[in-house]
């Protein structure tokens, strides 16, 4: 391997870990530092939530949603009903953060697979195009698909929500889309990237 492809690859994988690393270190270290600065006391009752909508999930979830209940407490048991929804919503919307970045960050990955080995150069930058395009489209609709599913079953019930509520529920899913867009563009192969090629070479 010569030294031009080993600094090729170092530069590759350092877009990767700076682009997809700060798209899920950033909303994931505002959830648990942030959180509790702001929001802390205005969660929904998420596990109730979702027994709601998805009866199946009752069982699993009678003795979480019975812990968030608030109606009734007082004092330390009702300190304890907070806590327990604050920390059952924070779960939620992580893990839906997290879904959306392993879909988003797989299909980046497919994309960048097909054309790792290819071998007419203008027929597979046309074809990468193209399917930038598709893949881009996909990962914004999972992204918006996602967030979409973590405002009905939550966020539409905080009340008093405000621009800080949708900046640290959404703005990962925002993250994600750049995250992508920057190594579609910025860490193709380089088969198919170049100084002044739709594909910028690193």
């Amino acid at each position: 391997m010569t030294k031009t492809r080993i600094i090729g690859r170092v530069k590759t994988l350092s877009c990767y870990f700076l682009c997809w690393g700060s798209a899920v270190a950033i909303p994931l270290a505002s959830l648990r530092w942030f959180f509790p600065f702001k929001l802390v006391g205005s969660s929904p009752a998420i596990a109730q939530n979702l027994s709601n909508v998805f009866s199946f999930l009752q069982p699993a979830l009678a003795g979480a949603a019975a812990d968030a209940v608030l109606e009734g407490k007082t004092g330390e048991m009702l300190s304890r009903a907070m806590a327990a929804r604050d920390g059952q919503w924070c779960l939620f919307v992580a893990l839906c953060f997290v879904t959306a970045w392993l879909i988003s960050l797989t299909i980046q990955l497919c994309w960048r697979g097909l054309f790792v080995h290819a071998k007419k150069v203008a027929q597979a930058t046309t074809r990468a195009i193209r399917l930038y395009l598709l893949s881009m489209l996909a990962i914004v609709g999972v992204n918006a698909f996602v967030a979409l599913i973590c405002y009905l079953l939550g966020v539409q019930f905080i009340e008093g929500r405000n621009g800080w509520d949708y900046l640290l529920y959404f703005g990962g899913y925002v993250l994600n889309a750049l995250a992508a867009d920057l190594c579609f563009r910025l860490a193709a192969p380089a088969v198919i990237s170049g100084r002044n090629a739709f594909f910028k070479r690193l």
